[in-house]
């Protein structure tokens, strides 16, 4: 009995002990920084526990760019390309031995020189008229003033459009004489500077700037070419205007014997750059082709074509239109009476109007 006392008495001092509350402590302990909790938070049984909270950051949200009014791009321009220029066909009035209509033109109808000079202008427009080219015996005596004045009319289609070429006849300068002094006192050579003419016009040049590149049209009169000064000449314009096809223009060259004058060969041989001849003096017309082999290699180099005109019967007096093609180098050559209607072939003569490929 008394050990079971013993033992009730035992359990009721180990109960007790557990019960007893621990001294405090004397040392200060660091008091834990806290984040309340708010009032609202149930109350906690017990003694009150401090909780730690961590505090992340607060974040502080990315402002959304406003977005800027979008300026629509300037479009870039389409550039049209501008269209290369077609080289344009133009026109020389080819004349040749007038001297009947000038000897005839002091005649109270006498109305040549007027109805040349008006084609001229009426054409002047539609087929891109440049230039009048004359290949000598303008008039029958050029030491007869009033057979250069009846000649005059023609002159006034002359102008800042149009421009005369001529080059003397045997009887421009005298057919017995050979003096060019009344011919070179006639006023249209003033039209051409000391520079583009040799001895004050028996020979002559002008550079035709047409259809997008340059022709060299070389006027030689007659007999003008013999001299060793004259050949100089001729060879220092050539050399001047290297490169650009050249149209001579002299007074003889074929005969209606079918021959021809060989200086004006020999000048025509020895200088590739000419590459068309236009001649008078022998009655009717030719058209005629020389080959030469520049290079001596035994091969054509350059085909030189030569149109001989010379219509000067009053009843069918004929002038030419050569239409030249820049950008194949034709040249249509069409022919017409003096009241302008076309001309008709001559059956031992050939066609009076024709197109020659690759003339110039």
């Amino acid at each position: 009995m008394k050990r079971v006392l013993w033992l009730l008495l035992i359990w009721t001092v180990l109960l007790l002990g557990c019960h007893e509350k621990p001294a405090p402590s004397t040392e200060a302990v660091a008091a834990p920084q806290a984040t309340e909790l708010p009032a609202t938070a149930a109350p906690v049984s017990g003694t009150p526990q401090t909780i730690l909270l961590t505090i992340a950051p607060t974040s502080v949200p990315t402002p959304t760019p406003t977005a800027l009014p979008t300026q629509a791009p300037t479009p870039t321009p389409t550039l049209t390309a501008t269209p290369t220029p077609v080289p344009t066909p133009f026109s020389l009035v080819l004349l040749s031995d007038t001297q009947a209509l000038a000897y005839n033109g002091n005649k109270p109808n006498a109305t040549a020189f007027f109805q040349l000079r008006d084609w001229i202008e009426e054409h002047r427009a539609s087929d891109n008229i440049l230039g009048i080219l004359h290949t000598g015996d303008i008039v029958d005596n050029g030491f007869k003033q009033w057979e250069w004045d009846n000649v005059a009319p023609l002159l006034e289609a002359v102008h800042d459009e149009v421009f005369f070429l001529p080059v003397a006849g045997n009887h421009d300068i005298g057919t017995q004489l050979k003096n060019y002094s009344a011919y070179l006192k006639q006023p249209f050579l003033n039209a051409y500077p000391a520079e583009q003419k040799f001895e004050g016009g028996k020979m002559l040049y002008r550079v035709l700037s047409a259809g997008g590149e340059d022709v060299l049209l070389m006027g030689v009169g007659w007999d003008a070419a013999k001299s060793k000064a004259a050949q100089q000449w001729i060879d220092q314009v050539l050399a001047d205007h290297a490169g650009m096809p050249c149209i001579l223009l002299t007074h003889g060259f074929l005969l209606s014997n079918g021959t021809y004058l060989k200086p004006v060969e020999q000048l025509i041989a020895q200088r590739p750059a000419i590459r068309l001849v236009l001649c008078g003096h022998a009655r009717d017309y030719q058209t005629r082709a020389f080959a030469y082999d520049d290079d001596g290699d035994g091969f054509t180099d350059r085909t030189v074509t030569t149109l001989m005109l010379n219509m000067q019967d009053k009843a069918k007096y004929a002038f030419r239109l050569l239409t030249f093609d820049p950008l194949t180098h034709a040249l249509t050559v069409k022919t017409y009476y003096l009241n302008g209607a076309p001309a008709e072939d001559i059956p031992d003569c050939g066609p009076i109007s024709f197109t020659l490929e690759n003339a110039y």
